[in-house]
């Protein structure tokens, strides 16, 4: 249930950091591989896109 509350309460920049790295592999993937590289790109982007906002989680508690 934690999952559901801390899903609920992303900030907008999570968000566009999330979408933008989906946005960007699949574009990558798109232009190496056609449309199977687009999904797998698209897919592989997002998760980049949450493994940096769990980075940058971890670095503002360090810090704060």
């Amino acid at each position: 249930m934690s999952d559901d509350k801390e899903k609920e309460s992303r900030s907008e920049e999570e968000n566009t950091r999330t979408t933008g790295a989906a946005m960007g592999g699949a574009i990558f993937g798109a232009s190496v591989g056609g449309p199977f590289g687009a999904l797998l790109g698209g897919i592989v982007g997002a998760f980049l896109g949450e493994a940096a906002n769990d980075s940058k989680k971890k670095k503002d508690k360090k810090s704060g």
